[in-house]
């Protein structure tokens, strides 16, 4: 089944190429190079004396779409109130040197920005405030989520303000924060104090701070590979978003969705990327073109990266306004017509293999495109969410989608064939005389018209491969539960070796109790989801303890009625937890087994 919905998303993507479309050094094959170069780039500062991350390494935000059925509405690149209010944006800096497992959150896509030395001439440029070694949890802590934490007793500051002038001092202290047991502390990561970053502290005070970060993070290993580590970015400006991203297949959908949005609103191109995060410390990351992503519609308002020095590739910034003669006019109106003709087939293709997928989920076979009704979902760019659908009823509604995408595009490519025949009319009728200014003006129009029609195909196009997308994803989770977690219960119980501790009772469904490996991240991710603001779990978590309790009841005793899960517990290795005469609840003193 799975291969069938990949082979039915080979879409055929035909390059779209206007007048001044040359070189595309921003597309994804080149993008990925970049990434790639960025990545293996590994100086301590940057030659220039600017910090690290000025010149090297991929930063990166894990993003969540917003959910309509919910009442949300927002752009996954734009910045949330809470956000904007303390005046930074978290991200995660990684590179051959500085690996971690996963992106912070669990989140599963989002979007990579380019370091500052790679921002194009005229772009807006934010600045790295202060960084974390580890994720700071800095949901609420003060100074722009520098500062101190309200979840300790104590009152955290920047690194350099304690004497913490260097990634062992650092590590030390981090390490103070364990208990005398030797398990971590309830609160390590909110005790962290930060690389403070910011101007005051000068060109040579910031490149340094930062070397300590990479110094910090570089002594760190074990469990502690598990966990990003946490940049804070300035958000007074747009961020300078080189491309989209995921982690994990069930993030592909999502990733598109946002390609899609980003170019309907801002006019703007950024490729699709899939991240491969190393599973084990040691490896490395990998970066990889999606092949049924957006086609590069030939023309992007900006660049996502510039090499110093040089311009932005042709096709990428808004190029000028030759004066053109008639026929030049003529023969662009019926280009852009026909870039909107090739779209519409993309669009058509996306909607049919949606509708195959759509068919295949529900035991049926069609050869007719679903009926839409309602208006086009481009208008608003918001993509339903199939939460509570099985996959079926998701694979149905996301093919209905891409059938409405896929007419919106082919209604845009008749309107830039119409513009396209009445710019070649009115050319032709002025070839044997002088144009009148009624005539230039309608030639202009119908110029503008095509070009305008062929984005508006481009767009739907991108939207019904998004939907398709959608569709192969629903495809794909029929094999998974539709759900997990049946209930969970904070208790307090009087536990050996700790005393009175809370313990979260986990009902799990049957379906997750006969589940595989593969789907013991989504199970675990139910969970985090369903707890991740809670102090209960937030203020005792040891990094990884959890999830090895959780995986362990999965493993060992799967049928126990109920999974006790404490987040004062610390964390073992797997065979240990498996092999605990207490199974999968290990004692203070077995911190490190």
């Amino acid at each position: 089944m799975r291969a069938t919905a990949r082979k039915a998303l080979l879409l055929s993507t035909l390059p779209l190429l206007l007048p001044w479309t040359v070189a595309r050094a921003e597309t994804c094959a080149e993008t990925v190079k970049f990434l790639q170069e960025m990545y293996r780039y590994t100086p301590r500062i940057c030659p220039d004396g600017e910090a690290a991350d000025s010149c090297s390494g991929v930063t990166l935000r894990g993003t969540t779409r917003a959910d309509p059925a919910k009442g949300e509405a927002w752009n996954v690149w734009e910045s949330s109130p809470r956000s904007k209010q303390r005046g930074t944006d978290s991200y995660s800096y990684i590179r051959a040197d500085i690996n971690f497992a996963d992106l912070a959150v669990y989140t599963n896509n989002g979007y990579i920005i380019a370091p500052n030395a790679n921002v194009c001439a005229g772009q807006p440029i934010s600045y790295t405030q202060c960084a974390y070694p580890k994720d700071g949890w800095t949901y609420d802590r003060t100074d722009r989520g520098c500062g101190d934490s309200p979840q300790t007793s104590m009152t955290e500051t920047h690194c350099q303000n304690v004497g913490v002038n260097s990634g062992q001092a650092w590590w030390d202290q981090f390490r103070r924060n364990q208990t005398p047991d030797g398990a971590w502390g309830p609160q390590p990561y909110q005790m962290q104090c930060s690389f403070d970053m910011s101007k005051a502290r000068g060109k040579a005070g910031r490149a340094e701070a930062f070397g300590d970060f990479i110094d910090a993070y570089k002594l760190t290993g074990g469990r502690e590979f598990l966990m990003a580590n946490e940049i804070l970015r300035s958000n007074d400006q747009p961020p300078n978003i080189t491309a989209f991203m995921y982690t994990d297949p069930a993030g592909r959908a999502d990733a598109l969705k946002n390609q899609a949005d980003y170019f309907r609103v801002t006019g703007n191109y950024r490729p699709v990327v899939q991240v491969i995060l190393p599973k084990y410390q040691g490896g490395q990351v990998q970066f990889l073109c999606d092949g049924q992503q957006m086609a590069f519609p030939g023309y992007s308002k900006t660049a996502g990266f510039c090499r110093p020095g040089k311009p932005s590739s042709p096709g990428f910034g808004v190029p000028g306004s030759p004066v053109l003669t008639p026929a030049q006019s003529a023969a662009q109106a019926a280009q852009a017509a026909q870039q909107a003709a090739q779209a519409a087939q993309q669009a058509q293709a996306a909607a049919q293999a949606a509708q195959a997928l759509a068919a295949a989920q529900a035991g049926q076979s069609s050869g007719q495109l679903p009926q839409s009704s309602g208006p086009a979902p481009q208008s608003s760019g918001q993509y339903p969410q199939a939460s509570g659908q099985t996959p079926a009823q998701a694979a149905a509604q996301a093919a209905a989608q891409a059938a409405t995408f896929a007419q919106s595009a082919a209604a845009a490519a008749q309107a830039a064939q119409t513009a396209a025949q009445s710019a070649q009319a009115i050319q032709a009728a002025a070839q044997s005389g002088q144009m009148t200014q009624a005539q230039q003006a309608a030639l202009a129009a119908a110029q503008a018209q095509a070009a305008q029609s062929a984005v508006a195909a481009q767009t739907a196009a991108a939207q019904a491969q998004a939907a398709a997308a959608a569709a192969a994803q629903a495809q794909t989770e029929a094999g998974y539960c539709r759900k997990y977690i049946e209930s969970a219960t904070w208790v307090q119980r009087n536990e050996p070796g700790y005393g009175l501790i809370w313990s979260l009772q986990v009902k799990p469904t049957e379906c997750a109790r006969r589940m595989g490996p593969d789907q013991t991240d989504r199970a675990y991710r139910e969970l985090y989801e369903m707890f991740k603001t809670d102090p209960r779990w937030t203020e005792n978590i040891n990094p990884g303890s959890m999830r090895r309790q959780f995986v362990c009841h999965r493993v060992g005793v799967p049928d126990k009625e109920e999974w006790n899960l404490e987040p004062a517990r610390p964390y073992v290795s797997s065979e240990a937890s498996l092999n605990l005469p207490y199974i999968c609840n290990p004692l203070p003193s077995d911190a490190g087994k």
